[in-house]
């Protein structure tokens, strides 16, 4: 074991000395010594700095010849590293050395102690020991068998190899440092550095030169040996400080993104020019910044400006900041001015774009203000006027290039908003030709305006050009935008999703062509005629594989459930292989089809099936069956489908609503006719690709919504005379053509075949005496297995696989991350340690604004629940339990509540009332997701069968002692409490004292500040409805009251003329701590923002100049 440590602690030191000597390498680059004839090279403009990285990479530093190249390399810049980093190598070496000298004596003094030990031992050994004899024996067995393992370490070896290097290349290296010095500037400099390494060179001759009297066991000359080296050690560690302050001085450690000067005794004695910034990008962040500094060793608030630097150096700018303000309130001169400046452009990098704003507009005050220190003028406003001419290698000339550089950034900066802002107003082809202007503003190439460009360029094709031929040339253009944009930024959410839209698309024109002239999908007939039921089928289609396809399990399920005698007649296709054997492998009956184009699929596969003489109910899969819908259809129509009205008998078919309301396409029961053949048919012939879809609602061309344009197709066939639709015993339309029938198409009420709104939400199937619909569709886009759960209608849970499910990523709904130290060697904290079940936390649910809120400055009764909410899921991950959802929110809370008619479908304002009636649930359940369960868990079986106690929290919480950490208050309660924790205390107040004993750093990370937008383009419009009207608020992320988007926020003014008038961050922003900060970022009251910090003052002291 002592070997073994030994040799533990010899690595180790090896490590840290390579780790050293890599360091200094990488950090330390050097340039000619003071002294040199040459005059130094006129400085470079601060635009050329940043370049030559890629090229660099490769290469070794640029060589700087310091007399006119008549030594050639020993007078290079290559050659000027080699002294100082191997110098700095053998002080290590040196440490290292005694470490291995001092290791050896130990061997030897052990050797020493046990010759006196065996000289204790009795001569004449007797059967019985004495126990002083046995404790002897013991000592000298455990210190020889040390001594053993320590001679097998090899130190005397190691110490006399390490030190015979450092003699001579210390020696060497000595001399080259000397020679070197007067190849660059033919003359030596005599002080403190250079005799004291001349006094280590004589030490380390001295200590050599003892060594054969050591290894005669002179004691004398050993301690000398020890004392020399010692003093050895002492002087070289005093030498090495000397070294570092020539290399400020005369070698200057470069700023790897700026350009900077030096200035000492009054003259200007070399430029610094950087590294190529992409060498170091990575280690210094800099983003490829080119902004130039200014470091004037005879300013005042020199030190302060140089610190700031080395924080810029290491990406800090609010620490730069926060040092240059202090040494502004004593200084005021160029250098610390133009610091400030790159300051704020460097941190503007990375903030909002409110904030981002300011940022820069303050950096070029700063600019301005240096200018006007450096000698120079401001002709006009913000800097702009006559051309100053500035000395090369002055201050004015530097102020003046980061002058023009920031006002260059904020004029593209300007341009990249005014096109994003065109960009949502549909105006694609005005936002191209701003976004390129941003591109010449700008100076260099920003991936973010280019990622915009390419988005707006491929938006316009869509929509404006005529087909495939036109859009083709201008998708391979905003792809290469797009992709450029994406190797530089691959992690940013709207470059992302740029590029996969401009990929999806061009994809799809191939396929488009492909499949234009075709009108039905070849369909297996004796695999369907040995599924049917009386001829009829269920049909749904699908891909992905099977991470895709649960939804159309389900499906399967619900009909084996509550439709049993159809299940056989359920037939899927598959778009993929994967997909196909998934299925085969479940027992479906299923075939395959591939196609990147499903813009007609749905269509082709119906005209198919009803060539073959086949009825089908086509449906997608996030329908379910809750019922026998056959029992509810009429059989008097060639389709009857559902639509997503709120009122059919009042709007359908008026063109003042959006086309798509009129009939939803996810649900169409279609009889084998031809007029049903002749409406599908002439529906493919006049829209085979998205450009016929004779645009959308918005207006346009080009439409992927196959049921915004199907809707369209049999509003115009109704208005043309060619087709008549049926709701309840009205009619639309004309009959009869001549002598034939037309086509029809009957549309169900939604208190019957209901959408997801009046499923999942308003319970309109209460008013026709239903206590559930026979069909229920999730046609919504977000996070539909939430609601299905949440109400009962997913029948294929696995809950051991829903439990251990991996954290989901997504790009624009991240999950909440927890700070590493809240459940450290826990692999994971929602999983019962002993129990086979995950642990629970359920909290009792107030109907009302209670005096707790109200001292929270929350007053309204809809925030003070989602205020305990927030508390809950606190306590409950706190507590490493999973929060099960409360559902007794107060419903007529919600707009919505009169205007659809709940009042008249709820029992009770709070039954069964989620926080979904009032907030998205997409961003929610994707945030926090993985630490709740939604509130039906509590009416399962499986939850029936968990042991659930009242909380003894507040007790341990009051008895505990100073000492008892979170992790050891989980242990004691889940010693007392069951698989449920039951709370009926205040939870506000017990989060609070969690907050108290334990921090407030979880809350900070599940709740953290955002601004909530309020997104206007998103809400429905009729053709003489203004645009909807709310603000945004500083709230929590995942809290999201503007974005019900299920039916009722976005079309609630739209069909009632009631506005969806809740606060966008639930009420609960201010109450959680976030507020709107003066930078105009969203934030909390005790976060430090540098764009915050004393700024006013800061800028109000400028402006006095």
């Amino acid at each position: 074991m002592a070997s073994f440590n030994a040799r533990g602690r010899t690595r180790l030191v090896g490590y840290g000395l390579c780790f050293a000597v890599a360091l200094l390498i990488h950090s330390l680059s050097f340039v000619p010594a003071p002294g040199s004839t040459t005059a130094p090279p006129a400085p470079r403009g601060s635009h050329q700095v940043a370049g030559l990285a890629a090229a660099s990479l490769m290469t070794m530093p640029t060589e700087a010849w310091a007399k006119g190249g008549q030594w050639g390399p020993l007078e290079g810049k290559l050659s000027s590293l080699v002294h100082p980093v191997i110098m700095a190598s053998l002080f290590f070496a040196t440490l290292y050395a005694g470490f291995l000298g001092w290791q050896w004596r130990q061997t030897r003094e052990l050797g020493v102690e046990l010759s006196g030990l065996r000289k204790q031992l009795p001569k004449e050994e007797t059967e019985e020991e004495s126990s002083a004899v046995k404790a002897l024996k013991a000592q000298i067995s455990k210190l020889d068998t040390e001594r053993k393992e320590m001679v097998k370490a090899g130190y005397k070896d190691q110490h006399y190899t390490v030190s015979s290097i450092l003699l001579g290349g210390g020696v060497f290296f000595t001399c080259y440092g000397v020679f070197n010095t007067w190849f660059r500037a033919e003359k030596l400099f005599p002080g403190p550095h250079l005799f004291a390494g001349a006094a280590i060179v004589v030490l380390w001759a001295l200590a050599a030169a003892l060594v054969p009297y050591m290894e005669k066991g002179n004691d004398g000359a050993r301690n000398a040996h020890i004392a020399l080296n010692g003093v050895n050690v002492l002087l070289f560690a005093w030498q090495l400080p000397t070294g570092f302050e020539i290399a400020q001085k005369v070698n200057v450690v470069a700023h790897p993104c700026a350009r900077a000067r030096w200035r000492t005794e009054g003259s200007l004695l070399q430029e610094m020019r950087a590294v190529p910034c992409g060498i170091l990008l990575l280690v210094c962040g800099c983003g490829g910044l080119e902004f130039s500094l200014i470091l004037d060793q005879d300013a005042p608030g020199h030190k302060q400006n140089e610190a700031a630097v080395h924080a810029l150096q290491k990406g800090d700018a609010e620490k730069a900041l926060q040092t240059l303000h202090k040494a502004l309130k004593r200084h005021t001169n160029a250098a610390l001015q133009n610091s400030v400046g790159v300051a704020l452009m460097y941190l503007a990098k990375s903030r909002q774009t409110f904030s981002k704003d300011k940022l820069q507009q303050a950096a070029l005050h700063a600019f301005n203000q240096t200018v006007l220190l450096a000698g120079g003028s401001l002709g006009g406003k913000g800097g702009k006027g006559r051309k100053m001419q500035a000395a090369k290698g002055s201050d004015l000339e530097v102020a003046l290039a980061n002058q023009a550089l920031a006002s260059r950034y904020l004029e593209a900066s300007r341009l990249n908003r005014l096109g994003i802002q065109l960009d949502l107003q549909n105006r694609w082809e005005e936002a191209a030709v701003v976004l390129r202007e941003a591109q010449k503003a700008a100076p260099g190439y920003d991936p973010l305006i280019t990622s915009n460009l390419g988005t707006v360029i491929y938006k316009n094709a869509t929509h404006s050009s005529s087909g495939w031929a036109e859009a083709a040339p201008l998708y391979e253009h905003a792809r290469e935008l797009v992709e450029r944009a994406h190797q530089d930024l691959p992690g940013n959410p709207a470059v992302m999703k740029s590029l996969k839209e401009v990929q999806r698309l061009q994809a799809s024109l191939d396929a488009w062509r492909k499949n234009a002239g075709l009108q039905e999908l070849p369909v297996p007939k004796e695999l369907l005629e040995a599924a049917a039921v009386r001829g009829t089928l269920v049909c749904t289609w699908s891909g992905g594989g099977s991470k895709f396809s649960k939804m159309a399990l389900n499906l399967r399920a619900s009909i084996r459930l509550n439709a049993p005698h159809w299940e056989r007649a359920f037939v899927v296709l598959s778009l993929d292989p994967e997909t196909l054997a998934f299925f085969q492998s479940q027992g479906i009956a299923s075939w395959l089809y591939e196609t990147l184009d499903i813009y007609m699929t749905r269509w082709r596969l119906l005209a198919g099936l009803l060539a073959e003489g086949f009825d089908v109910l086509l449906m997608d899969t996030d329908v379910v069956f809750l019922g026998d819908p056959f029992q509810h259809f009429f059989f008097d129509a060639d389709l009857e489908v559902m639509t997503d009205h709120l009122f059919p008998e009042r709007d359908l078919w008026d063109e003042k609503w959006r086309d798509e309301e009129h009939i939803n396409t996810g649900f169409m029961f279609a009889r084998s006719s031809k007029p049903s053949l002749q409406l599908v048919r002439g529906f493919i012939d006049a829209h085979h690709s998205p450009w016929d879809s004779e645009g959308p609602s918005l207006g346009g061309g080009f439409d992927l919504f196959d049921q915004r344009i199907f809707g369209r197709f049999v509003r115009k066939q109704i208005q043309a005379g060619r087709c008549y639709s049926l709701l309840e015993n009205l009619t639309y339309g004309t009959r009869l053509l001549a002598s034939s029938p037309n086509p029809s198409v009957r549309i169900h009420s939604p208190e019957v075949i209901a959408h997801g709104a009046s499923f999942f939400w308003l319970r309109s199937h209460r008013v026709r005496g239903l206590q559930v619909p026979p069909v229920a569709h999730a046609n919504f886009g977000r996070n539909k297995l939430y609601f299905m759960r949440d109400r009962r209608v997913w029948f294929v849970e696995n809950l051991t696989e829903r439990f251990s499910e991996p954290l989901h990523k997504d790009e624009y709904f991240p999950a909440a991350v927890l700070p590493p130290e809240l459940f450290r060697g826990e692999s994971n904290p929602f999983m019962g340690g002993a129990s086979s079940h995950p642990r629970f936390f359920r909290y009792s649910q107030t109907g009302a604004a209670t005096s707790s809120c109200s001292a929270r400055g929350v007053e309204f009764g809809l925030a003070c629940q989602f205020l305990e909410l927030t508390a809950a899921l606190e306590v409950a991950v706190a507590l490493g339990r999973r929060l099960i959802l409360p559902n007794a929110f107060n419903c007529t809370w919600s707009p919505m509540w009169k205007p659809y008619g709940m009042v008249k479908t709820f029992h009770h304002e709070n039954e069964d009332c989620t926080f979904d009636f009032f907030a998205d649930a997409e961003g929610f359940i994707k945030r926090f997701g993985h630490l709740l369960v939604e509130a039906s868990f509590a009416r399962t079986d499986s939850y029936a069968h968990l042991s659930k106690s009242a909380s003894p929290v507040l007790e341990l919480l009051a008895s505990q002692d100073e000492s008892l950490s979170l992790a050891e208050l989980r242990h004691r309660l889940d010693e007392r409490v069951g698989d449920v924790l039951e709370v009926t205390c205040d939870v506000l107040e017990l989060r609070d004292r969690f907050r108290a004993n334990f921090g407030t750093s979880l809350g900070r990370a599940l709740f953290p500040c955002q601004w909530i937008e309020f997104e206007a383009w998103f809400y429905a419009r009729r053709p003489d409805q203004p645009a909807a009207v709310g603000s945004r608020h500083c709230g929590v992320r995942g809290l999201d009251c503007c974005a019900v988007y299920h039916g009722w926020a976005e079309k609630l003014e739209y069909f009632t003329g009631v506005a969806w008038d809740l606060p966008c961050d639930c009420g609960v922003g201010a109450a959680l701590g976030c507020f709107s900060r003066s930078g105009g970022e969203c934030a909390r009251e005790d976060q430090k923002d540098a764009a915050d910090i004393g700024f006013a003052e800061m800028f109000h002291r400028l402006e006095e100049l």
